[in-house]
């Protein structure tokens, strides 16, 4: 069921996609007006494959059937429809295919706003005159396509091909409103929009090409040659790892660029790989880690050492940054939790409930464990702020990662004093009571 409807659903999608651009049966359809620039190239190559006498009745208007005066000599007047011939039907049929034709290519939203048009010609020239506007319209749409060209950059996330093709769009969009650019800055503005890890193969095309001389397709295929060396690297780096005797989990480029990870941020994923220490490191199916030859035993050590690293260097970047992303998730939602609870507590909302014992029996567990809980977070914040506010101490602002002690400095009972217990106090209990009766005096 679920491939029919997979099927079904890139079916819908096909046909979507041919109503728009249109075939060489069926005619490309205009429903947004800002498509009209392509379905304007679109509808004219269209028809002209399909009938060009069609394309000269948009052009030239429909034409009118004249007959000589029969009362006037050398005067031409129009004649009446019912002394039309076949040929005259003829002409007159063809003006009335164009104007169908042309209107079955607009949309129903669109062609609403077109009802009183009563030929082809007027019909095409009033979609020409509203969807690309007079000459301060155009010369608005053509300071943005400048002001587009000149702030052109690469999208985070995007690669490379997408780039390209946003490019490629953008310069014929431009040379449609007739700016034309130089060969040298098209190219240029193309190389320096590249990502940051092209920095090598753009200082070599600009040594190497003369970017006055190069056109933008070859500019391109200068562009896919570079990424296609790229690739081949990447093979034979792992055919040769292969080789080798080592197991390399898929990575793209992407991934390889962002291998370099922080310590702290993903210890227990070095902590799961470093727990195997056997002489030879298993990997299951669904871990990305490099399985490695047996090594001799006095070497155990520092393979296992190595191994775990490598293991949290080639973890999948997408799998751990889900993990964290849920990690902080949760632990965001139980702070924010403690905050609503403290701020229902203020705004007097979370007033305990007069319940009896056999009221309470009632009720699910669960429900009355996430009462107790709630007002348990709500004293516990409550108790904090009072604390903070009598002592001027607040250390659960620190950053606690786990791998140091809690910085508690605990006093002595007797003293009051740091650094020891009341068992090892140097101060003897009677002095302590003199010493609080003085204060009294």
């Amino acid at each position: 069921m679920s491939t029919n409807n997979s099927e079904l659903s890139a079916l819908n999608q096909q046909q979507e996609l041919d109503s728009k651009l249109g075939t060489t049966t069926r005619i490309p359809r205009l429903t947004d007006a800002n498509d009209f620039p392509e379905w304007k190239w679109r509808f004219e190559k269209h028809l002209k494959v399909k009938d060009y006498k069609l394309w000269r009745s948009i052009v030239r208007g429909p034409r009118e059937i004249m007959m000589e005066s029969p009362t006037e000599p050398n005067v031409k007047v129009k004649k009446p429809k019912d002394l039309y011939t076949e040929e005259d039907l003829l002409i007159i049929e063809e003006d009335d295919r164009a104007f169908s034709y042309l209107t079955m290519g607009l949309g129903p939203d669109i062609a609403i706003g077109f009802r009183t048009c009563k030929s082809a010609k007027e019909l095409w020239d009033s979609l020409v005159e509203v969807y690309e506007g007079n000459e301060d319209m155009k010369e608005s749409r053509r300071n943005l396509l400048q002001q587009n060209f000149n702030n052109f950059n690469h999208i985070y996330g995007e690669t490379v091909d997408n780039q390209v093709q946003r490019f490629v769009k953008l310069v014929t969009q431009m040379q449609m409103e007739d700016i034309h650019t130089t060969n040298a800055s098209t190219n240029r503005q193309l190389l320096n929009a590249l990502p940051k890890s092209w920095d090598h193969h753009v200082a070599m095309i600009k040594k190497t090409k003369d970017l006055a001389r190069c056109t933008l397709s070859e500019m391109i295929s200068h562009i896919k040659a570079c990424e296609l060396d790229d690739k081949q690297r990447e093979t034979n780096y792992k055919n040769s790892m292969l080789a080798a005797g080592f197991s390399m989990a898929p990575t793209s480029s992407s991934d390889s660029n962002t291998a370099l990870l922080s310590q702290g941020g993903f210890q227990m994923f070095r902590n799961t790989s470093s727990n195997q220490t056997s002489g030879k490191v298993q990997a299951s199916g669904s871990s990305n880690q490099i399985v490695s030859p047996a090594t001799p035993a006095s070497v155990q050590n520092a393979g296992n050492v190595t191994t775990a690293a490598s293991a949290a260097a080639h973890t999948p970047n997408n799998e751990m940054m889900a993990f964290f992303a849920k990690q902080s998730k949760e632990k965001l939602d139980i702070a924010a939790s403690v905050i609503n609870c403290l701020n229902a507590f203020i705004a007097g909302k979370l007033d305990p409930p007069k319940w009896s014992p056999d009221d309470l029996s009632q009720i699910h567990p669960d429900d009355v464990e996430e009462m107790d809980i709630t007002w348990q977070m709500a004293m516990a914040a409550f108790r904090a702020q009072k604390f903070v506010k009598k002592t001027g101490k607040n250390r659960w602002g620190n950053a606690w990662n786990g791998a140091t002690k809690v910085p508690f400095n605990l006093r002595c009972f007797n003293c009051h004093e740091e650094g020891h217990y009341a068992r090892n106090c140097p101060k003897p209990l009677m002095l302590q009571l003199l010493e609080v009766l003085r204060h009294k005096d």
